[in-house]
């Protein structure tokens, strides 16, 4: 926000866009993560959905001519600085009880790190 607030014209122009065509490509792996680690037919279906919603997006900022595809590339290839508090999830609290969540004793799904 603080890019965005000292910009003006051409520079907030590529600035937006670079920002959201990055934004858009780093959601495309969360979809695909929620979409290959279910099997609701529901849930696969939003998730199609969404990549849809997200490439057609991605394709609208690209045509602008305004992105700047090394500094996109850049942002969503790098983690966030985010302090320990904004991360998600959050560090666990010292002496707080904490909650291990396990599958159905039926389950065929295993807990994977990367479906967040």
């Amino acid at each position: 926000m603080a890019t965005l607030k000292a910009d003006s014209g051409k520079q907030f122009d590529t600035d937006m866009a670079t920002i959201l065509r990055a934004t858009d490509g780093q959601i495309l792996s969360t979809i695909a993560s929620v979409r290959t680690t279910t099997r609701n037919s529901l849930v696969r279906a939003l998730a199609d959905q969404a990549n849809d919603t997200a490439l057609n997006l991605i394709t609208i900022l690209e045509k602008t001519g305004v992105v700047d595809f090394g500094r996109a590339l850049s942002q969503e290839t790098t983690a966030p600085q985010l302090p320990a508090q904004d991360r998600t999830p959050p560090p666990p609290v010292p002496g707080q009880p904490q909650a291990v969540l396990t599958p159905p004793p039926n389950s065929t799904l295993s807990p994977s790190p990367s479906a967040g």
